[in-house]
Formats: C-alpha cells, structure tokens, sequence
C-alpha cells in the first residue's frame, strides 16, 4: 500500500514539476515573463490553499462513520470546484489585460491545459489501483 501511495504522490509531483517548467519556458520564449509568474503565483496559491482547506476534511474522513464520510467528500468537491472556478476566473483576469486573449481562447486552454491532464491523472491512478488491489 505504501509503494501505491508514494508512487502517487510522485506523479502527481512530476505532472506539477512539468506544468511549472512548461510555463516557464512558454513565458521565456514568448516575452510574458511577468505574466506567466502572475499566472503561476495564482495557481500555486489556490492549490496552496485547497491543500491547507483539506486538512480538516481528511481528519473527518479518517475518523468517521460511513454517512458522515459521504457528506464530507461531497463538501470538501464542492469547496474544491469553487476555488478551481475561482481561480480560472482570477488568472483571466489577470491575464486578459496584458495578452488582450479572448474568453474563447480562455476557455480552450482550461480545457486542454487543466481539465484534460486532471482526467488522465485520474483514470490512470483508477486503472493502477484497481489493477493492485
């Protein structure tokens, strides 16, 4: 179980690793150095912030009875949702002015850049659990 879980905790690091290099490098070669560390500062800190906000919510999970599990993860997706809305809408807006982007163009990167690499992460982290378990 604990390989499981290290292994884990190592490619969600590595994906973090790569989306922070890869920004980097995007913001170098296009000239939005400011930018793009706006951009990362607003992303790391809202997930700095998840991190922080789940503490209490894996306390209540690890110690608690079936129907009060179920209503804290429910809670804890909505919390978690809301602050990845929140921090979408805060990186446009911080962006929009200087790159002058459109709402679509936007969109298309959450989709691609954010949405998508979550979903991969977390049908292969299903696959490699059922498959050990």
């Amino acid at each position: 179980m604990e390989a499981n879980m290290l292994s884990s905790i190592g490619i969600v690091g590595l994906i973090y690793i790569v989306k922070y290099l890869s920004l980097k490098f995007t913001g170098w070669l296009t000239g939005y150095k400011q930018e793009t560390a706006t951009y990362i500062f607003v992303i790391f800190l809202i997930n700095k912030i998840i991190g922080i906000l789940l503490v209490p919510f894996i306390i209540v999970v690890a110690f608690s009875d079936e129907y009060l599990i179920r209503l804290v993860v429910l809670i804890s997706l909505l919390l978690i949702i809301m602050l990845l809305i929140l921090r979408s809408l805060r990186s446009y807006q911080l962006v929009h002015h200087s790159l002058k982007i459109t709402r679509y163009h936007f969109l298309l990167y959450i989709i691609g850049v954010e949405i998508i690499p979550l979903l991969v992460v977390y049908k292969a982290l299903l696959i490699f659990f059922i498959k050990n378990s």
